[in-house]
């Protein structure tokens, strides 16, 4: 429920999804909705507007880059790490010398076939993969720019 005394404003993306977040005041209240088109973003926007009666200022941004592409970024950067990690584990182990006992022995015996498999090389290549992969949709996406339209009372 949205009461009208909470709204601070709302934001339109012209996003391909048309997302629009109405802002409330406080922390943490704000709603964000994917609208798919923009009449039906725009008839939310003018809903908020008619709820809260009164009168907004209109300012346009462009989207930053984290707002365009800051998702696949911060996955590329935790792919690495986790791909230098692997890397650094598969390199030191011996499975011969790993004990296998107890409860996750088979989960265990798995990792270590699969890393015996892999070897150092194989995680890099299939890390490397991923992270390149995700690097590729981060620049991408950094290079569809859309505009922000801020409403704010």
């Amino acid at each position: 429920m949205i009461e009208k005394e909470k709204i601070k404003g709302v934001s339109a993306f012209q996003d391909n999804k048309f997302t629009t977040i109405i802002c409330a005041k406080g922390m943490a209240d704000d709603i964000g909705v994917h609208a798919g088109d923009s009449d039906t973003q725009l008839k939310i926007v003018n809903m908020v507007k008619e709820l809260s009666g009164g009168s907004y200022t209109e300012a346009t941004r462009n989207a930053g880059l984290f707002a365009r592409s800051g998702k696949s970024i911060i996955l590329s950067i935790c792919s690495a790490i986790i791909t230098a990690a692997l890397y650094f584990l598969v390199s030191g182990i011996h499975p011969e010398e790993v004990d296998r006992v107890g409860r996750n022995s088979g989960k265990e015996e798995m990792l270590y076939s699969l890393a015996n498999t892999l070897g150092p090389n194989g995680t890099l290549l299939l890390g490397g993969a991923i992270t390149v992969f995700l690097m590729y949709r981060a620049y991408k996406s950094s290079k569809n720019s859309y505009q922000i339209i801020d409403y704010t009372l």
